[in-house]
Formats: structure tokens, C-alpha cells, sequence
């Protein structure tokens, strides 16, 4: 029969040596998830931790964000900027077709019908000049009024036959 004298370390603590009597504890801006580790890991980007001896690391709030590992603050996550969403501490570009044109987001809104997206990371999104016309939302481009029909208005969802004057 075997018996292990040994204390196995609690999640939040470690050791990595043999034969020490403690455990030591994870520093802020570090975690150890699970009992028994040799070592602590770092907060990862968009978390942090403010406390010692932690299983686990605090994500920045919907529309902040930041990218640095073992952060031990909350005052280290920022303001999303326009042209961007944050959410779960990251920053996203909002993609073509879409925009956002407010900080601290967790979203971007897309485009609407009349008008389009072609860049990423864009804080608003561009009329459909005349010409063009675009009946959808989130898109990336307008699209020329076909032969017979025209638009002579910027901003709209549709060309218009022609007419006989």
C-alpha cells in the first residue's frame, strides 16, 4: 500500500520545486486553472487579473479591449474605436459592407440599402453616387443602372426607367 504525504497544490497556487512544504501562489496578472501545476500561466490579451493566488483571469467589458498578456488592471483595457468592435477584450475591424461610428462597441452595423462598404475598419459607409444603386444591405459596392434606366439621385435602391420628355 502507497501513501503520498505529498499536499497537492490548490488551482490558483503552484510548485516547482521537489520537496518544498508550501505552495506558491500566482502573482497578479498570472492564473493556474487547476490544482497541481508546476506554474502559473499569463492573463491572456484582453484579460486581466488583480489578485494573487487566482484560477482564472477577468475579460475587459463589451467595448474595451487591449493586447497585452499578464495585465493585472481593468485600467488596462481601452475604448474600442470607431471603425471597430470589442467584445471578449479583443478588437475586431468591422468587415466590408459594414461600419460603426461610435467608440466602445461590441458591434458593427452594416450599410444600408443606397449604400456600401469597400474598405474594413471603416467608421461609415459611402452613398451610391448617380448612376448606381444598391437595393441590399451590407455590401461592398453599387451597381450601375442597367440600359434603359437611370438615377439621378446619390443614395438610392433602385434605377428608373427612362422617360419621354
Amino acid at each position: 500500500l502507497f501513501f503520498d504525504p505529498c499536499i497537492v497544490c490548490v488551482a490558483g497556487k503552484f510548485q516547482n520545486e521537489i520537496g518544498p512544504s508550501r505552495c506558491k501562489v500566482c502573482s497578479r496578472g498570472r492564473f493556474s486553472a487547476v490544482a497541481g501545476q508546476t506554474e502559473c500561466k499569463d492573463c491572456s490579451h484582453g484579460m486581466y487579473q488583480n489578485e494573487k493566488a487566482q484560477d482564472r483571469c477577468s475579460t475587459c467589458s463589451a467595448g474595451r479591449y487591449h493586447s497585452l498578456k499578464k495585465q493585472t488592471a481593468e485600467s488596462a483595457c481601452k475604448d474600442c474605436e470607431e471603425g471597430h468592435r470589442c467584445e471578449d477584450g479583443q478588437k475586431h475591424d468591422c468587415s466590408t459592407g459594414r461600419y460603426q461610428n461610435e467608440e466602445q462597441q461590441s458591434d458593427c452595423a452594416d450599410c444600408r440599402i443606397g449604400q456600401y462598404q469597400d474598405g474594413n475598419a471603416q467608421s461609415h459607409c459611402k452613398d451610391c453616387g448617380v448612376g448606381k444603386y444598391q437595393g441590399s444591405e451590407k455590401k461592398t459596392e453599387c451597381v450601375k443602372c442597367e440600359k434603359g434606366r437611370f438615377q439621378d439621385e446619390e443614395k438610392r435602391s433602385e434605377c428608373e426607367w427612362g422617360r419621354l420628355f
